[in-house]
């Protein structure tokens, strides 16, 4: 149903000062959006698109349409101003033409603390700071001369902080009313280069139909390098998680703690993985480990995954310093394989770094596999890693991977028979025996938040294959680890099933490996796929306004004993735009059960203290109502509730945010019916046989028979013992 133009004006007028400053100075009260008629379209602003950009048909393969500038100083939340970089290609000129409405979205590629010791542990995350932070945000006026950019401020600025040394990008986004990729065609980005590309990021008013591809397969962080050795090196040597020794091991893979330059002051070669990037294969001739993408860090072990499967594997896996036959889960890049060995022994009987090997007794020394990042689309947002390089020899190594870089799209709906695709680049392959092949990279990340649905298209962001050895010699050496799987974030609205693999982990061709090629090279793991891009941007900030008011209705006014309460939640959107992923938070006093839940279309889950339920997109008006069964704590007098809703988007009204309602109840019970007698409160005995409970029984069905006016609300139930 449709709103009036009274309702609209009493709407403007509620949201006064914000929404002249949200627009730039033009208050939005315009006809109703046909598609939401509850929705002015000037309301909508950056909340769901102005569709400014207009239709849009891509015909051509590889096409860019987000433009890309590099953040020059810091900025913190509540700034309104940010000032790019004025190195020719990476300022304001790399944006224009840009216009005041036109859409932006910050994000910092870079940047996390992380462990320099010389161990395993090297490249464990201490502190993320501000890396992968993230936020969409509007222009209100550009000044090139001083290559600054003044941002909506009707929502207080900018809602993060961004340190530039952690490789800031500020990106311009297409605002489209409808997007279609033809068959044949696709939309991409530059690679990612240390300062900008990596990401394609869209805002759709309508429907996207992608029929071609949108693809940033390998445009995430870099693969390590080649690191170019000429020299013999004595056998059986350390191992080294970090060196500055070039002739310790390969390049890790490029990280969100960065990559080469980054990696100098803690030593850049070395089998530790830097975060997401796979660690370089170790002296001599080891292969590079994978580079990573989604899952959960707390069970990486950066040895990857050893599937039985393989040729050899049942056999050959379990010999591995690294097998653990005990853990199901390998998050994170693939090992790299062993270093260089000489002799024609039987791998699936002899293990590695048995001296019978020769050389370098095919020790388990390749580059560790890229720890998964923690991917959360309403705060950060993560560039697959790289792989890591083999050790060299002779210039005949094989460099990582690149991971895959990110797509981000924002609309109602999704539809099409083409592909959306982030994966990790295969490692590079080893031309000799000599050397070690190149992680593979480890996939991207695709987030598609969609308030209607999401339909046929294909959506993949797996980790690369590592690298094999080519040469058919009798010598051999390590091939490189398998990417790990990427994260895919899309709205519960949908029909896809979305890959996010382990790239397998390379192979030899040596003829001493026939019966284990894999030789010592281990699989990415799985990668993360979940349905929790809710809301408009995903739940990213955002700058809208929108004035939510919570009401508070209970049923009865009074308690009395244990006898259910309902409790009824009602949310309104009061405008003037729209919301999304917004929270009800009931708070729940010690001892109070939830009997039961009734909320359409909102999301509940119960905590020990709270009750939350999230709604994905909540228009002007009123949300289905969340109704809950309360019952009353043991022995409480009062059931004192409270409530709270809250949402990214900007609230001009936050003192009808919150709702209390406190009842009375005269007459507590002590103690409650549990399971066949009754379990006592620790108001009363917690000491009882099995005679006692059934007088307890009879007892408490005598007194709730008697006469409410001759019971005695002091009386604990555990005198009768």
């Amino acid at each position: 149903m449709s709103i009036t133009s009274r309702t609209l004006t009493r709407n403007c007028l509620r949201a006064g000062l914000a929404v002249f400053l949200l627009t730039g100075g033009a208050l939005g009260c315009g006809p109703a959006d046909p598609l939401n008629p509850q929705l002015p379209i000037d309301a909508l602003q950056q909340a769901e698109g102005t569709g400014k950009d207009g239709d849009q048909t891509i015909t051509a393969a590889s096409q860019i349409v987000n433009r890309y500038a590099v953040l020059a100083a810091a900025a913190k939340p509540g700034d309104k101003t940010l000032t790019l970089s004025t190195v020719v290609g990476q300022g304001v000129d790399a944006l224009m033409p840009l216009a005041p409405d036109d859409l932006l979205l910050i994000i910092q590629v870079q940047g996390a603390d992380i462990d320099t010791s010389n161990s395993a542990a090297y490249g464990a995350v201490i502190d993320l700071l501000s890396a992968g932070r993230y936020e969409f945000i509007g222009v209100t006026s550009v000044d090139q001369a001083s290559g600054t950019i003044s941002v909506y401020s009707g929502c207080g600025g900018l809602k993060n902080s961004y340190d530039p040394s952690g490789h800031v990008q500020v990106i311009r986004v297409p605002q489209y009313k409808n997007l279609t990729v033809a068959a044949g065609a696709g939309i991409t980005a530059p690679s990612w280069n240390g300062q900008t590309g990596g990401i394609v990021a869209l805002q759709v008013r309508d429907t996207i139909t992608v029929d071609g591809s949108i693809d940033v397969s390998g445009l995430g962080f870099r693969g390590g390098l080649r690191n170019p050795n000429t020299m013999q090196r004595t056998a059986g040597i350390g191992s080294y998680y970090r060196a500055s020794n070039a002739m310790d091991g390969g390049n890790r893979g490029e990280s969100i703690a960065g990559y080469v330059n980054e990696y100098k002051a803690s030593g850049p070669f070395g089998r530790g993985a830097a975060a997401n990037g796979g660690g370089g294969g170790n002296r001599i001739g080891a292969g590079g480990g994978g580079g990573a993408g989604g899952g959960d860090v707390s069970k990486w072990s950066g040895q990857g995954e050893m599937l039985m499967s393989v040729t050899g594997g049942t056999m050959a896996w379990p010999l591995d310093p690294g097998f653990d036959s005990n853990r199901t889960e390998f998050p994170g890049g693939g090992r790299g394989g062993y270093t260089y060995s000489s002799a024609a022994l039987d791998p699936t009987m002899i293990a590695p770094g048995d001296m019978t090997w020769g050389d370098d007794f095919r020790r388990e020394r390749g580059g560790l596999g890229g720890r998964p990042t923690t991917n959360d689309p309403t705060a950060r947002l993560f560039l697959g890693g790289g792989g890591g390089s083999g050790d060299d020899y002779l210039s005949t190594s094989g460099a990582g991977g690149s991971g895959g870089g990110l797509v981000f799209i924002d609309a109602r709906t999704v539809v099409g028979s083409g592909k959306i695709t982030a994966n990790g680049q295969s490692g590079q392959p080893a031309t000799s025996t000599g050397s070690g092949a190149g992680g593979g990279g480890g996939g991207g990340t695709v987030v598609i938040a969609a308030s209607g649905s999401i339909d046929n298209i294909g959506i993949f962001a797996s980790g690369g294959t590592g690298g094999s050895q080519t040469a058919m010699t009798a010598n051999a050496a390590g091939p490189g680890g398998g990417g790990g799987g990427g994260y895919v974030s899309i709205s519960q609205s949908t029909t896809v099933m979305p890959l996010a693999a382990g790239g397998a982990g390379g192979t030899t061709a040596s003829t001493d490996m026939v019966k284990f090629p894999r030789n010592g090279a281990s699989d990415g793991g799985v990668g993360q796929v979940i349905q929790s891009a809710l809301g408009p941007y995903a739940g990213a900030p955002y700058c809208s306004i929108a004035d939510l008011a919570l009401t508070m209705t209970v049923s009865p006014q009074q308690a009395s004993e244990i006898d259910p309460v309902q409790v009824n939640l009602a949310v309104e959107n009061l405008g003037p735009g729209l919301s999304g992923n917004v929270e009800v938070a009931l708070d729940i006093p010690t001892g109070v059960k939830v009997s039961s839940i009734d909320a359409a279309n909102w999301s509940c889950r119960q905590t020990t203290k709270q009750l939350i339920c999230k709604l994905a997109t909540l228009a002007i008006g009123t949300a289905p109502v969340v109704q809950v069964t309360l019952i009353p704590a043991l022995g409480e007098t009062e059931l004192a509730l409270t409530a709270k809703v809250s949402a990214p988007t900007t609230d001009p009204v936050p003192d009808n945010n919150t709702a209390s309602v406190t009842l009375s109840n005269p007459t507590p019970l002590w103690a409650r019916p549990a399971g066949g007698g009754f379990g006592c409160s620790t108001h009363g005995s917690s000491s009882t046989t099995s005679h006692g409970l059934w007088v307890l029984g009879i007892s408490l069905l005598a007194m709730r028979l008697w006469p409410r006016r001759v019971r005695n609300p002091g009386v604990r139930l555990g005198l009768w013992r």
